[in-house]
Protein backbone atom coordinates (compact mmCIF):
# COMPACT_ATOMS: atom_id res chain seq x y z
CA UNK A 1 0.00 0.00 0.00
CA UNK A 2 1.55 3.42 -0.81
CA UNK A 3 0.56 6.44 1.74
CA UNK A 4 2.66 9.14 -0.16
CA UNK A 5 0.57 12.03 -1.53
CA UNK A 6 -0.38 11.93 -5.37
CA UNK A 7 1.10 14.54 -7.91
CA UNK A 8 -2.06 15.79 -7.86
CA UNK A 9 -2.72 15.94 -4.13
CA UNK A 10 0.36 18.17 -3.28
CA UNK A 11 -0.32 20.47 -6.36
CA UNK A 12 -3.71 21.43 -4.89
CA UNK A 13 -2.01 22.04 -1.25
CA UNK A 14 0.31 24.51 -3.16
CA UNK A 15 -2.60 26.41 -4.69
CA UNK A 16 -4.17 25.95 -0.91
CA UNK A 17 -0.79 27.58 0.85
CA UNK A 18 -0.48 30.18 -2.03
CA UNK A 19 -3.76 31.16 -2.10
CA UNK A 20 -3.54 31.83 1.38
CA UNK A 21 -0.54 33.41 1.71
CA UNK A 22 -1.67 36.03 -0.86
CA UNK A 23 -4.91 36.19 0.54
CA UNK A 24 -5.15 36.07 4.03
CA UNK A 25 -2.62 37.37 6.05
CA UNK A 26 -2.96 41.26 5.38
CA UNK A 27 -3.44 43.33 8.46
CA UNK A 28 -3.29 40.57 10.24
CA UNK A 29 -1.54 42.13 13.01
CA UNK A 30 -3.75 45.22 13.87
CA UNK A 31 -6.76 42.90 13.74
CA UNK A 32 -5.08 40.75 16.08
CA UNK A 33 -4.59 43.92 18.61
CA UNK A 34 -7.85 44.77 17.98
CA UNK A 35 -9.42 41.36 18.51
CA UNK A 36 -11.36 41.36 15.45
CA UNK A 37 -12.32 38.95 12.77
CA UNK A 38 -12.13 39.03 9.41
CA UNK A 39 -15.32 37.91 7.63
CA UNK A 40 -13.96 39.14 4.30
CA UNK A 41 -11.32 36.15 4.74
CA UNK A 42 -13.85 34.26 5.32
CA UNK A 43 -15.24 35.11 2.34
CA UNK A 44 -12.38 34.53 0.62
CA UNK A 45 -11.85 31.57 1.21
CA UNK A 46 -15.40 30.54 0.59
CA UNK A 47 -14.87 31.50 -2.71
CA UNK A 48 -12.08 29.77 -2.88
CA UNK A 49 -13.79 26.56 -2.36
CA UNK A 50 -12.63 25.87 1.61
CA UNK A 51 -16.03 25.28 3.38
CA UNK A 52 -17.24 23.22 0.28
CA UNK A 53 -14.18 20.98 0.38
CA UNK A 54 -16.13 18.19 1.42
CA UNK A 55 -19.69 18.40 0.53
CA UNK A 56 -21.48 16.77 -1.99
CA UNK A 57 -21.81 19.15 -5.40
CA UNK A 58 -25.23 19.94 -4.57
CA UNK A 59 -25.00 21.60 -1.73
CA UNK A 60 -21.52 23.44 -2.17
CA UNK A 61 -21.59 23.98 -5.99
CA UNK A 62 -17.85 22.18 -6.46
CA UNK A 63 -16.91 18.87 -6.77
CA UNK A 64 -16.27 17.44 -2.95
CA UNK A 65 -12.87 16.41 -2.28
CA UNK A 66 -11.93 12.68 -0.36
CA UNK A 67 -11.38 13.27 3.38
CA UNK A 68 -7.24 12.79 3.01
CA UNK A 69 -6.92 15.68 0.18
CA UNK A 70 -9.04 17.48 2.74
CA UNK A 71 -7.25 17.43 5.66
CA UNK A 72 -4.08 18.07 3.36
CA UNK A 73 -5.76 21.24 2.17
CA UNK A 74 -6.54 22.25 5.71
CA UNK A 75 -2.99 21.84 6.81
CA UNK A 76 -1.89 23.90 3.73
CA UNK A 77 -4.29 26.40 4.88
CA UNK A 78 -2.58 26.39 8.39
CA UNK A 79 0.97 26.88 6.80
CA UNK A 80 0.04 29.96 4.92
CA UNK A 81 -2.05 31.34 6.87
CA UNK A 82 -0.83 33.64 10.08
CA UNK A 83 -4.91 33.85 10.95
CA UNK A 84 -5.05 30.90 13.87
CA UNK A 85 -8.66 32.24 14.58
CA UNK A 86 -9.80 31.86 11.27
CA UNK A 87 -8.44 28.41 10.50
CA UNK A 88 -9.59 27.57 14.04
CA UNK A 89 -13.28 28.65 13.09
CA UNK A 90 -12.89 26.89 9.33
CA UNK A 91 -12.37 23.78 10.88
CA UNK A 92 -14.85 23.93 13.59
CA UNK A 93 -17.36 24.99 10.63
CA UNK A 94 -16.45 22.35 8.80
CA UNK A 95 -16.13 19.06 10.80
CA UNK A 96 -18.11 19.85 13.65
CA UNK A 97 -21.20 22.12 11.72
CA UNK A 98 -21.11 20.60 8.15
CA UNK A 99 -20.23 16.99 8.30
CA UNK A 100 -22.73 16.12 11.29
CA UNK A 101 -25.25 17.86 9.33
CA UNK A 102 -24.47 16.12 6.17
CA UNK A 103 -24.77 12.57 8.26
CA UNK A 104 -27.39 13.23 10.95
CA UNK A 105 -29.80 16.10 9.56
CA UNK A 106 -32.58 15.52 7.58
CA UNK A 107 -33.21 16.05 4.05
CA UNK A 108 -35.19 19.33 4.74
CA UNK A 109 -32.23 20.64 7.37
CA UNK A 110 -29.54 19.62 4.19
CA UNK A 111 -31.80 21.50 1.57
CA UNK A 112 -32.14 24.75 3.72
CA UNK A 113 -29.11 24.92 5.53
CA UNK A 114 -26.14 23.66 3.44
CA UNK A 115 -26.50 25.58 0.58
CA UNK A 116 -26.40 29.17 2.54
CA UNK A 117 -23.00 27.79 3.91
CA UNK A 118 -21.71 28.26 0.88
CA UNK A 119 -24.14 30.49 -1.40
CA UNK A 120 -24.81 33.28 0.58
CA UNK A 121 -21.56 34.28 1.26
CA UNK A 122 -22.03 38.38 1.72
CA UNK A 123 -25.07 37.40 4.02
CA UNK A 124 -23.39 37.54 7.09
CA UNK A 125 -27.45 36.92 8.40
CA UNK A 126 -27.10 33.44 6.84
CA UNK A 127 -27.49 30.35 9.08
CA UNK A 128 -24.94 30.41 11.39
CA UNK A 129 -23.83 33.93 11.92
CA UNK A 130 -27.58 35.47 12.76
CA UNK A 131 -27.32 37.42 15.81
CA UNK A 132 -28.68 35.78 18.86
CA UNK A 133 -30.15 38.57 21.04
CA UNK A 134 -28.77 37.11 23.99
CA UNK A 135 -25.16 37.28 23.44
CA UNK A 136 -22.56 34.32 22.30
CA UNK A 137 -23.17 32.18 25.82
CA UNK A 138 -24.00 28.65 24.40
CA UNK A 139 -26.41 27.69 27.35
CA UNK A 140 -28.23 31.24 26.52
CA UNK A 141 -28.33 30.11 22.66
CA UNK A 142 -29.64 26.78 23.58
CA UNK A 143 -32.33 28.01 25.70
CA UNK A 144 -33.28 30.20 23.18
CA UNK A 145 -33.45 28.25 20.36
CA UNK A 146 -35.92 26.01 22.28
CA UNK A 147 -37.70 29.26 23.51
CA UNK A 148 -38.56 29.93 19.73
CA UNK A 149 -39.22 26.43 18.71
CA UNK A 150 -36.51 24.90 17.64
CA UNK A 151 -35.18 21.56 18.76
CA UNK A 152 -39.00 20.19 19.29
CA UNK A 153 -40.78 17.35 17.85
CA UNK A 154 -38.00 15.65 16.95
CA UNK A 155 -36.35 17.94 14.59
CA UNK A 156 -33.38 17.85 16.46
CA UNK A 157 -30.99 20.97 17.12
CA UNK A 158 -27.46 22.20 14.97
CA UNK A 159 -25.36 24.53 16.11
CA UNK A 160 -23.51 26.76 13.93
CA UNK A 161 -19.80 28.16 14.90
CA UNK A 162 -20.87 31.76 16.35
CA UNK A 163 -18.11 34.03 16.20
Amino acid sequence: MDFSWSDKQLAFKNRVIQFAQENLNGDMVERDYHGKFSWDNWEKCAEFGIQGMCMPEEYSDSPPLDIMTAVLAMEALGYGCEDNGLTLGLNAQMWTVQILLLQFGTEEQKQRYLPLVFLQVRSRTKWGYAPCPLGKSFLKIVLYLKRIGWGQKGQGLVFPIIL
